[in-house]
């Protein structure tokens, strides 16, 4: 399927849950961290009052399965599980061995903060999940519980070790935070665990406007001093824009996101489902195509005829690019545990 740019559309995010049991201050407010795990509170005092996201709402089991149905007929084929912290749910494997079973689909990985990895990677791996992404800013256990508010990154560490144990293909997802980040250092862990590493760079989003960016060439000077000059590898790997290198004294790919320095919107392939059931286009803008009275239509062939005209104007919806160099023309106002990460 293709947006009115030309792009392929194939791949899809599908934030299954806002909550989170971390409060990485660049994702959500402090006004949202009562969105967290077993939190009752819904609605307005979570939100500030938008109704577009209501944190009571989360979507079924079935409703993700017709979802991704559809757009699987359309020709979106990868799709990734995020959150908020999609392993609070206890029906995530049972998700991803829906979508796995839909005969078009290609590829369902799971997009997670680790802390409750190690604890469910049994289930994980029966799941047939093809691979995990480890958010995973820093090493440094004292940065660590500065960025998240909580000292788990034993368990986190630990998680990432049980799942190489298990052969699933696991991938860290560093948001670049400057200092804090400490480079050369996680990705010597990352080689140590056996995993690849990609440094994201922040983008002005909710909580993420009142915080620094800085860029991932800080990075590749600092990590190029270290382990000498990177080559970059042609081969595209995995479903985003992430362009990776190797180092000469480095057995494993780093990776680089940088929306901010280095736009890629004139390849981007995806679009984004909430776990409250609309339909994103593109992060920096408020545009979305909401799905909910659609999904509950009793009517099977009514309602997935509906989604697939819906899920069609998403992707018509698809903007040229976005404006993360020019702030003012952003238009996203939420926070990214209400978007999806």
């Amino acid at each position: 399927m293709k947006d009115s740019f030309g792009r392929e559309i194939n791949y899809m995010r599908i934030s299954i849950t806002r909550k989170c049991d971390l409060f990485c201050s660049y994702c959500r407010t402090r006004n949202d961290a009562s969105v967290s795990a077993g939190s009752d509170e819904t609605g307005d005092n979570a939100n500030g009052g938008d109704k577009r996201y209501p944190t009571d709402y989360e979507l079924s089991v079935i409703d993700i399965y017709d979802i991704a149905c559809v757009a699987a007929s359309l020709g979106i084929n990868r799709f990734k599980i995020t959150g908020g912290e999609p392993l609070l749910r206890q029906d995530t494997p049972q998700i991803i061995s829906r979508l796995r079973s839909i005969p078009e689909v290609k590829e369902v990985t799971l997009t997670t903060n680790g802390v409750l990895l190690g604890k469910r990677i049994n289930e994980l791996s029966e799941s047939g999940v093809d691979r995990i992404n480890v958010s995973l800013d820093t090493v440094n256990e004292k940065d660590y519980e500065l960025l998240t508010g909580r000292p788990v990154l034993n368990e986190v560490l630990d998680g990432v070790r049980k799942a190489v144990d298990r052969n699933i293909h696991v991938r860290l997802n560093c948001l670049n935070r400057g200092p804090l980040t400490h480079a050369a250092e996680i990705v010597r862990v990352a080689e140590d665990l056996k995993t690849d590493i990609r440094f994201i760079e922040l983008m002005p989003l909710g909580a993420g406007k009142s915080h620094d960016s800085y860029s991932n060439e800080n990075i590749i000077k600092e990590l190029t001093e270290e382990f000498g000059e990177p080559v970059k590898i042609n081969a595209k790997a995995g479903n985003g824009p992430a362009v990776y290198y190797l180092f000469p004294k480095l057995d494993i790919s780093v990776g680089f996101i940088s929306a901010i320095n280095n736009c890629f919107c004139e390849t981007c392939n995806r679009i984004r489902l909430t776990s409250y059931g609309t339909l994103k286009p593109c992060l920096c803008y408020n545009t979305a195509v909401d799905l909910r009275n659609t999904l509950a239509l009793s009517n099977e062939e009514l309602r997935l005829r509906e989604l697939r005209s819906l899920i069609e104007m998403a992707v018509s919806e698809k903007p040229e690019r976005h404006s993360f160099f020019d702030i003012d023309k952003v238009t996203e106002e939420y926070t990214m545990d209400c978007i999806g990460g």
